[in-house]
């Protein structure tokens, strides 16, 4: 009977724990030395670093890893270990501690952005007057800010490392993408203003580079419906109320 309620627990929360935590968790615990995640991609690619506790949920682990990628947690696939010897953390064991699975501080891991099987509505880049709609403008206007000098100024390095983050490969400054950007660039200071790199996508929504730009908000993290990877809540995962950590102890 009680290895079926720990099936039926660790089953429930393959999509989240929410807030409830095991009894384990209930305090933080020790600070374990930071873990090493390396993630392969465009954006934010390379490695970065984890601070956790003993007591850490693997659904806490799979936020903060997500965060920082700009993702969310199911569109994420973390293992431990690198290269050909991963080891994939289960989702079913997402309610357990650090201290439970085994971490001690100091591992590894790989993070991996997952293709989820998903049928999303393409969302229109402009409006029935012609110009970029709302939510166009929220996430081609966010790719400005990102990318923005220290003082505030989009140049062509802005435009390299923006090309970069998109494509994978960084122009030189000849690179026909960056002159094809700065032709916006209107008094010809080699700056571009928020209006004139909206300008930009606002050519190429409309016409035959309107696939294009659906590939860049891909690389991105955006999807069709023009919502972030990060924003989105899995519609899928059990309320808390349902949660056997949530309800038991109640009963």
């Amino acid at each position: 009977m009680i290895e079926i309620l720990k099936t039926l627990v660790h089953e429930t929360e393959v999509k989240g724990t929410r807030d409830v935590l095991a009894h384990g968790a209930l305090q933080k615990g020790e600070a374990l030395e930071p873990l090493t995640v390396k993630y392969r991609g465009t954006q934010k690619g390379g490695e970065l670093l984890v601070q956790v506790h003993s007591n850490a949920r693997l659904w806490d682990l799979r936020e903060a890893v997500a965060q920082a990628l700009d993702l969310a947690p199911r569109y994420l696939q973390v293992s431990l270990g690198t290269g050909t010897s991963l080891t994939e953390l289960k989702e079913v064991d997402n309610g357990k501690t650090m201290t439970a699975l085994g971490f001690v501080g100091g591992e590894i891991l790989t993070a991996q952005k997952l293709t989820v099987d998903e049928y999303i509505p393409e969302a229109p880049l402009i409006g029935s007057d012609g110009e970029l709609t709302p939510g166009a403008r929220r996430i081609f206007g966010g790719w400005y800010d990102l990318f923005t000098d220290s003082e505030g100024c989009f140049t062509k390095d802005s435009a390299a490392n923006f090309i970069q983050a998109c494509c994978g490969d960084k122009p030189l400054a000849q690179d026909a993408r960056i002159s094809g950007l700065f032709v916006h660039d209107g008094d010809g200071d080699g700056k571009l203003l928020r209006e004139e790199f909206l300008a930009f996508y606002h050519s190429g929504s409309r016409g035959e580079k309107a696939r294009a730009v659906r590939e860049n908000l891909k690389a991105f993290n955006v999807r069709p419906d023009l919502k972030k990877l990060s924003e989105v809540e899995d519609e899928a995962s059990v309320p808390v109320a349902e949660l056997p950590r949530y309800f038991m102890p109640r009963d």
